[in-house]
């Protein structure tokens, strides 16, 4: 019953899970040990627990919570791993353990798996309940171990720009999900399995339902696009006024210069009006009045500042800011498409470059 623990490691409380007939915590001179056989064989759990004498064992919860000998008191959060560890599981070439449920905007979604070998290609996505992609948490390459990967529970935020300066808040930050089903899906060279855990409201609401939440989600996920579609195509006006200065720099021919100008001035005026060109630094916040990009993340942020399904009020300016939004985009459309057009003739007779648009114009 001592297998596993090392000799000088005496002993001083033991307790087993409740949750999980044969798993053990030992507190001893020098740490804590697990067992998963009812003591059979140890392992250490002490980890980047100081070398200390554990007096006192207590599983509350989810939590293994200690007492030390003049160490203070520590807690191993989210136990249910372990709990979860058994000799199927410990054989498996991978393993994604069962998540716990979580709770909308305060406790987040807690993925912990395992992969055997060495330089495995690994990918942790979370999926909503219709088996579409929500965000991916991890891509690349890992060694034998177990692994966790915390979800915010946000889906991904907006397009955005280097050096963005904004009033209404930080684009890049996503929508909050809605309550539902979810699932964690693991894939490893290939091979996938999938876990699924719920998504909660927060249980002290009231007065709101799930499909309050739902709506609001909506909103906030199509506003989150409005903002991509402004963001993205500043993004593109200013490739496209790069590529034509870099161009046009090499002609003398003053007719195609006073072209090329009157083009960036017309596409450079639409920028404008997606975002405020002048802010530089937090404070020009306060003196230049906040453009089309701003308004839709302030409106956003101020959307999903509460719980509750949208008022009429939101959805009148949302209605408002995409027709504004439409308008803008027709008008680079017509940019892109005609005036861009002749100054690229005008590029070819003059032996230039030509003026590409490397990225769709973003009108959907």
């Amino acid at each position: 019953i001592i297998d596993g623990i090392a000799p000088d490691d005496f002993v001083r409380v033991v307790r087993e899970d409740p949750d999980r007939s044969g798993l053990l915590y030992a507190g001893t001179e020098h740490g804590v040990y697990v067992s998963f056989d009812d003591g059979g064989s140890w392992a250490t759990l002490s980890y980047d627990l100081p070398d200390t004498p554990v007096t006192g064992l207590a599983v509350q919860d989810r939590d293994l919570v200690i007492s030390t000998h003049g160490r203070s008191f520590w807690v191993l959060d989210d136990i249910e791993t372990l709990r979860q560890v058994r000799a199927d599981v410990a054989k498996a070439d991978a393993h994604i353990f069962a998540p716990a449920d979580a709770i909308r905007r305060s406790v987040p979604a807690v993925l912990d798996y395992y992969v055997s070998g060495s330089d495995r290609e690994v990918r942790l996505d979370v999926l909503d309940g219709e088996g579409e992609l929500v965000r991916t948490l991890f891509q690349g390459t890992r060694d034998e171990g177990t692994y966790r990967e915390t979800w915010n529970l946000r889906y991904p935020g907006a397009v955005t720009f280097e050096g963005i300066v904004l009033e209404g808040g930080n684009p890049a930050i996503g929508p909050w999900s809605p309550p539902g089903r979810y699932e964690a899906r693991l894939t490893v060279d290939g091979d996938v399995q999938v876990a699924a855990f719920n998504l909660k409201r927060d249980p002290r609401l009231t007065g709101v339902t799930d499909a309050d939440l739902i709506v609001q989600f909506n909103l906030a996920l199509a506003i989150r696009d409005a903002e991509s579609k402004a963001n993205g195509n500043v993004l593109l006006i200013r490739d496209v006024r790069t590529q034509v200065q870099a161009s046009v720099m090499q002609s003398n021919d003053q007719e195609l210069r006073e072209l090329a100008e009157q083009f960036t001035d017309d596409i450079s005026e639409l920028e404008t009006e997606l975002y405020q060109v002048r802010n530089q630094s937090p404070k020009d916040k306060i003196a230049f009045p906040i453009r089309l990009n701003d308004r839709l993340t302030g409106l956003r942020n101020r959307l999903e500042r509460g719980d509750a399904a949208p008022t009429a009020a939101y959805r009148r300016v949302y209605a408002e800011l995409s027709a504004e939004l439409a308008e803008t985009m027709q008008a680079l459309e017509v940019l892109f498409t005609e005036d861009l057009s002749r100054l690229n003739t005008e590029l070819n007779r003059a032996g230039l470059p030509r003026v590409v648009i490397r990225d769709r114009l973003i009108t959907e």
